[in-house]
């Protein structure tokens, strides 16, 4: 998926907004990327070859030579190895095309969701990126290894499913645990507040990673349920940190390191109250895009100090439970497997769960995260119906349904 800097040349993403919105336009678009203008459309480019100033001379750039100008013949290589490959590809399709049709759907889905991700994400925040985003998607966990250590130079990390690489390098595993379209939202998410902060400002690490996991929500239901009542749960254990502390990447990674992958959640929560107060994410980012730290920024957006949203943070956590302890359950939308959270025992603490009904059953004996919450997954195998999800710890006994 293209567009290009804010120094010149096509910005490519705007365009892909008019899909959205003007799919002729879009079409257009598309016919003037590739081929010459016919006489009744639109000049949507300089002068030139749009897909060879984008994909060809900005696309490779994207590896790290933008500083260097090649010579013509290169890019002309560079047009006839993409072209050899496209012709390839095609002809395998062709030659496969019983295979082909059979997975038409999925093959469909793979083309189309960095355009439609893009898109939603330039939704979120109210405006076009102005980088071309260059999106790298590996089939497997370790092709996305080698990926990044061979092609993009950064070294992975076991539980790592999606990276950001500014200026606007995306690379993802495609089955990783999480959904495609949700890794590919948090990462894109990185480049919006990385073009809004620019070198004007520092953003803290906490509210990086907590707009990225924030915007996974509106496709991960399961994962803003996790991140409310873990959130609740840190609070009412007294593990809620202050956020100076986990501002600056080696605080960040020390906090991620001593309390696991669940500080994305708690940070998201953190973002979420922040949102609500400013009136939506896209009013906080362009007050960020004003050259504010995040302390004006919020004052500016909210008309509240940040002094005063630090000092009700805790009251606020604790008021996202109705009481404690407690059982949370959603299902998952990736794979429709049922997600129950356990929430309010004492941090690091072994404590007991059953579920059942009248039918089948199970039980378990997970240890709680820091913040005195666990995460437990019914996979798929479990037949459908109703079962009561019964947690026990030295917090007390909670109990609810989980409807599969």
């Amino acid at each position: 998926v293209a567009g290009h800097s804010t120094g010149g040349g096509v910005v490519a993403t705007s365009a892909l907004s008019a899909a959205e919105h003007m799919p002729g336009r879009f079409l257009v678009y598309l016919w003037e990327l590739f081929l010459p203008r016919l006489s009744f459309m639109g000049s949507l480019f300089p002068t030139g070859w749009p897909f060879r100033a984008i994909y060809v001379v900005r696309g490779w750039g994207a590896f790290g030579w933008y500083v260097w100008t090649f010579p013509n013949w290169v890019y002309q290589l560079i047009i006839f190895a993409m072209a050899a490959v496209g012709l390839l590809a095609i002809s395998t399709a062709v030659r496969n095309r019983v295979a082909v049709w059979r997975r038409a759907f999925e093959v469909t889905v793979i083309a189309l969701y960095p355009v439609c991700v893009l898109v939603a994400v330039e939704a979120a925040f109210g405006r076009p990126f102005s980088h071309r985003l260059n999106v790298n998607v590996f089939a497997t966990k370790a092709g996305f290894d080698v990926g990044l250590k061979q092609v993009l130079r950064v070294e992975p990390t076991p539980l790592e499913e999606g990276v950001f690489i500014p200026p606007a390098i995306v690379a993802m595993d495609w089955n990783g645990s999480d959904a495609p379209e949700a890794i590919a939202r948090h990462e894109i998410t990185h480049l919006v507040v990385d073009e809004a902060a620019g070198r004007r400002v520092t953003v803290p690490l906490w509210l990086h990673e907590g707009l990225a996991r924030f915007n996974e929500f509106p496709v991960s239901a399961d994962q803003a349920l996790v991140s409310r009542y873990c959130t609740a749960s840190a609070a009412k254990a007294g593990q809620v940190p202050a956020l100076e502390s986990i501002a600056t990447r080696a605080g960040w990674r020390a906090y991620v390191d001593d309390v696991g992958a669940v500080a994305y959640d708690l940070a998201a929560q953190i973002v979420a109250f922040i949102v609500s107060d400013a009136g939506g994410q896209s009013n906080l980012i362009e007050k960020i895009r004003g050259g504010l730290p995040i302390e004006s920024a919020y004052t500016a957006a909210s008309g509240r100090s940040f002094d005063t949203f630090t000092s009700e943070l805790n009251g606020r956590a604790l008021a996202l439970a109705g009481g404690y302890p407690g059982v949370a359950t959603i299902t998952r939308d990736s794979d429709g497997g049922s997600v129950y959270i356990l929430y309010g025992q004492p941090p690091d603490t072994r404590i007991s769960v059953s579920i059942a009904n009248a039918r089948f059953g199970g039980s378990d004996s997970p240890t709680t995260t820091r913040y005195g919450c666990s995460i437990g997954v019914l996979s798929n195998s479990w037949p459908r119906g109703t079962y009561l999800v019964t947690l026990n710890g030295p917090a007390g006994r909670a109990t609810a349904n989980l409807v599969r």
